[in-house]
């Protein structure tokens, strides 16, 4: 049998090990985290401490986007419309606005308006801010399930309560049961009338 050449062998070689280098079984993630911070802007933890951590966790769908116009950089920020449709904890609205610094060195987020995102923000009062060190993303299934298993199902905004039926009144009647002698009199009278009937054409037939 002629021997293989070596280009052959080589390809195969670098097809193996990168094959190997793909699987999961080498413990080599597939893909990045969809939450990944910025390098410089550390997180406190891992998403159970940023849930734990945040005044508010909701999901919602960015509808709008305001970056800020400034002469520094690095204190820009952007102004995020979101239209929450499911909160684990805080704002109950419909709608929210949360700002953000803009700018990668300050922990800058860049959401992208249509997409749909957990929001894990901080509160001073009715302002809501976020930035990359706190856990907000893209709300993949995989991380709706982890909020799921940290907080709960939490509740839906924005969906009606089912009103109650109206009662219905229903009458009871709570007259006393009638006398035993006037429920059998009809009936005696019409046996004593069948009784001399009978008697009478007894004599006729004498």
């Amino acid at each position: 049998m002629p021997a293989t050449p070596r280009p052959a062998r080589r390809q195969t070689t670098l097809l193996a090990a990168a094959l190997l280098a793909a699987s999961p079984v080498a413990g080599l993630p597939l893909a990045a985290p969809a939450a990944a911070a910025p390098r410089g802007c550390p997180t406190a933890g891992g998403l159970a401490q940023q849930l734990a951590d945040a005044d508010v966790v909701l999901a919602g769908t960015v509808t709008d986007v305001v970056r800020a116009r400034t002469d520094r950089p690095r204190q820009a920020e952007a102004t995020y419309t979101l239209e929450v449709d499911r909160v684990w904890r805080g704002s109950t609205r419909e709608v929210v606005e949360v700002t953000a610094p803009a700018a990668s060195r300050t922990c800058g987020l860049a959401l992208t308006q249509g997409r749909r995102y957990v929001l894990l923000a901080t509160a001073q009062g009715a302002d809501l801010s976020t930035d990359a060190r706190l856990g907000t993303a893209p709300a993949s299934e995989a991380l709706l399930t982890r909020v799921t298993g940290e907080l709960g199902e939490g509740r839906a905004v924005g969906v009606e309560p089912s009103e109650p039926a109206d009662p219905v009144a229903t009458t009871v009647d709570d007259s006393p049961p009638p006398d035993f002698g006037r429920t059998a009199a009809p009936g005696a009278a019409l046996a004593l009338v069948g009784l001399l009937g009978l008697l009478v054409v007894r004599r006729r037939a004498r």
